[in-house]
């Protein structure tokens, strides 16, 4: 089953992958029985990996932070905000329109949709680098399993 999700202003088609073969090298997509995959227990813990907490934090959280975080710099136009904060593991779970964050998180990464180069800010976007993208769409296409460790 694909569904359509609005965020912001770009258009995500959604599809999830239900483990069983198919798809374009582990692109996600739509299980046989057309439903989305069960996320809900992925990793054991409630933190967002070592490799990958400091890509979120260093490329995501710029604009994916609570609201009166993003103030200033909403202000002086070097962030925009997300459509949903992105600072706990938790967080890829949070409900999002008619879906999850983590029913769309694999394919906006792959797309390289995130994060957004297309917005003017000052300081601009900063594209994820080659081992960053490979890193979050490994971690994303996985279920964007938790780690029972906090990364210092």
């Amino acid at each position: 089953m694909l569904r359509k999700i609005c965020v912001g202003f770009a258009l995500f088609v959604v599809a999830c992958n239900g483990g069983g073969g198919g798809g374009d090298a582990g692109i996600a997509t739509a299980k046989e029985s057309g439903g989305p995959l069960d996320c809900t227990d992925a990793g054991a813990g409630t933190s967002f990996p070592c490799d990958v907490a400091p890509i979120i934090e260093s490329k995501c959280q710029r604009c994916h932070d609570q609201p009166d975080a993003l103030a200033t710099c909403l202000a002086n136009n070097s962030c925009v905000q997300g459509p949903f904060p992105l600072l706990t593991w938790s967080d890829t779970r949070r409900p999002l329109y008619a879906s999850r964050v983590i029913d769309f998180l694999p394919d906006a990464i792959a797309k390289k949709e995130m994060p957004d180069m297309e917005v003017m800010l000052d300081p601009p976007v900063e594209p994820l680098t080659d081992a960053e993208y490979k890193t979050m769409l490994a971690w994303a296409r996985a279920c964007a399993p938790a780690a029972t460790t906090v990364c210092q």
